[in-house]
């Protein structure tokens, strides 16, 4: 994973972190609970601020929120609501300071993403672009709460509502909170309550996820009208970069000698040809050592849906590319030029597949790939000792893992194809070893990275049919989620207000 790309991951996660957070947040917080219990005999549970709906670990981080009236005037003010559900003052209060604590949890966990001085008021620092933290915080508080209302007015429609053990856990939340960090005025009861919107919310959208059934024959139908965007393409690819700064100087040393090996290597007929060129080029133009060079001359190979390619590399393939041919895309603005050959012909992927989990890790954070192999076995160790060694690998993905594609589902791959190169040669090998044991793991230690890999276990679908039942469910959930958003939410601004900071 290069710098930028990286840093691109990072902005992504600080900018859509309530969305990210909300995903697998329910069972997070139990195991949580379970661990602190045993230790402290002490809970400390509270509601989520997210995407969706979810129950996050409460956190107290210094943020003393101001009430302009007395509790009791708080819960007066309703500052949302829809036909059947509403949200008060003082529920927006609590949602207000989980959210800022949320953020405050997640971004301890990547030095990278800024945080904010909780000795100043939220709207006197500047979070980006002429708006305020507590402008941030506020969009993302009311966003997650509209879009919690929309689900329980989804959820009541349907007739779906809380059991007597569910409105008993958010009663138990709410008296296990530490509530004197939250805002004077608001009570348990106030908790209680919007915990219950939250946790029916979260229920209720997970039950809809649940009940989703992609039959067999939805998924041969849709095939059989798209397979165009079911071939799998097997190429080589190779980026060359060059460092902005020299262009902004007027310096075009780097950018044409980049380009001009980039043409050279277009020029290669095989792929043997192909590889000797990137090594000869990693180790003469770019001093890297022999170990690493042979091993990124040894990891070229890209096999993917042929969707997932960029649109212009698509044209190339579709427009009559043979075997052996190779294009360079060229892309000044973002200073690299890429250069692919073309392994075979595309076709369907019958290949066998298998469920696995991931945990990326980037060299460059930990001081070197052996200090990342180093944190990898820690982590490995942990989830060997664990009870539930799955649910504790998710959590350890979600929280520690830096690919962007699978850590939000706690590193989870399902229906990863054989022919698919996306985590190198060596994952695909141990992952398709015929002795291979559900629990298992593997700890691989690559040029820039290591990878933690855990298998859940086979899958009895192909790759092209578990891609089709994933984009067919995918397309369930949005259609579920365009019903449910246009659920109307009145908005009532003035009574923001009653947050102060």
């Amino acid at each position: 994973m290069s710098k930028s790309s990286q840093k691109k991951q990072n902005t992504a996660k600080q900018n859509q972190y309530a969305e990210i957070k909300a995903r697998d947040a329910e069972k997070k917080a139990q195991e949580a609970a379970r661990k602190k219990e045993a230790k402290k005999k002490k809970l400390r549970l509270a509601a989520m601020c997210g995407g969706a709906a979810a129950v996050l670990v409460l956190g107290f981080f210094g943020i003393r929120l101001l009430t302009l009236n007395s509790g009791s005037a708080m819960r007066k003010k309703v500052v949302a609501e829809t036909e059947h559900f509403q949200v008060t003052a003082a529920m927006l209060a609590c949602y207000f300071q989980q959210c800022s604590d949320s953020y405050l949890a997640y971004a301890a966990g990547d030095s990278e993403i800024a945080v904010f001085d909780k000795n100043i008021s939220l709207r006197d620092q500047e979070y980006k672009e002429g708006t305020t933290w507590f402008d941030m915080f506020m969009n993302n508080t009311v966003k997650s709460m509209q879009n919690n209302l929309q689900l329980c007015e989804a959820a009541y429609q349907a007739g779906y509502s809380l059991d007597e053990a569910e409105k008993e856990r958010c009663r138990t939340i709410a008296q296990q909170a530490e509530i004197e960090n939250y805002p004077k005025g608001v009570t348990r009861e106030d908790l209680e309550a919007a915990t219950e919107l939250n946790i029916l919310a979260d229920n209720y959208q997970q039950s809809v996820r649940n009940n989703i059934l992609i039959t067999d024959e939805q998924i041969q139908s849709y095939y059989d009208a798209h397979q165009e965007e079911y071939l799998n393409v097997s190429t080589l690819g190779f980026t060359f970069q060059w460092d902005q700064k020299g262009i902004v100087e007027g310096d075009l040393a780097e950018h044409d000698a980049a380009v001009a090996a980039a043409n050279e290597l277009a020029a290669c007929k095989s792929q043997q040809e192909y590889s000797e060129f990137v090594f000869r080029y990693m180790t003469e133009k770019k001093d890297a050592e022999r170990s690493d060079a042979e091993q990124i001359a040894g990891d070229l190979v890209i096999s993917k849906l042929i969707r997932e390619y960029p649109e212009e590399l698509q044209e190339w393939i579709c427009g009559g590319a043979k075997p052996g041919e190779c294009t360079m895309l060229l892309h000044e603005d973002q200073c690299n030029a890429q250069v692919y050959m073309l392994r075979e012909e595309p076709a369907p992927d019958d290949s066998k597949t298998v469920d696995i989990r991931v945990l990326y890790l980037s060299a460059a954070d930990y001081d070197g790939s052996d200090k990342a192999a180093a944190f990898a076995e820690e982590l490995r160790d942990q989830v060997a000792e664990s009870e539930n060694p799955s649910g504790t690998f998710a959590e350890l993905a979600y929280e520690y893992s830096e690919d962007a594609a699978t850590y939000p589902n706690g590193g989870l791959i399902n229906g990863y194809s054989a022919q698919r190169t996306t985590y190198g040669d060596e994952i695909s090998a141990w992952a398709f070893d015929r002795e291979r044991q559900s629990g298992d793991m593997t700890i691989v230690q690559r040029t820039g990275a290591v990878l933690l890999a855990y298998f859940e276990g086979g899958n009895t679908e192909s790759g092209w049919k578990n891609s089709v039942r994933n984009d067919l469910y995918n397309q369930e959930l949005s259609a579920f989620k365009q019903k449910y958003q246009s659920n109307a939410v009145t908005l009532n601004e003035k009574n923001y207000k009653y947050i102060r900071v």
